[in-house]
């Protein structure tokens, strides 16, 4: 099994602090980015700007896949790289 990325692993972190139940999976592009249906939009907000601003990555449209009603989409994280600890 191939490891996460220490940006993938650092988005999770912040993930759980912020109190955000996400699903990140890896493919072809990059990285899906779904959020707990429920989540407040805020949280949503938040782990966006994490990602563009902190990580310095974007997030691209994910049409591709439907999911299921537990989820929203944010994207596609592309652009990842590693980083070091």
């Amino acid at each position: 099994m191939e490891s996460k990325p220490k940006n993938i692993e650092r988005l999770e972190q912040y993930a759980t602090h912020i109190r955000a139940l996400v699903k990140i999976e890896a493919t072809e592009r990059g990285y899906r980015l779904m959020v707990d249906s429920n989540s407040d939009p805020s949280l949503e907000e938040m782990l966006v700007s994490y990602v563009e601003e902190n990580l310095g990555l974007s997030l691209e449209d994910d049409d591709l896949v439907t999911p299921s009603q537990q989820w929203r989409r944010l994207g596609i994280i592309v652009g990842y790289r590693e980083v070091s600890d």
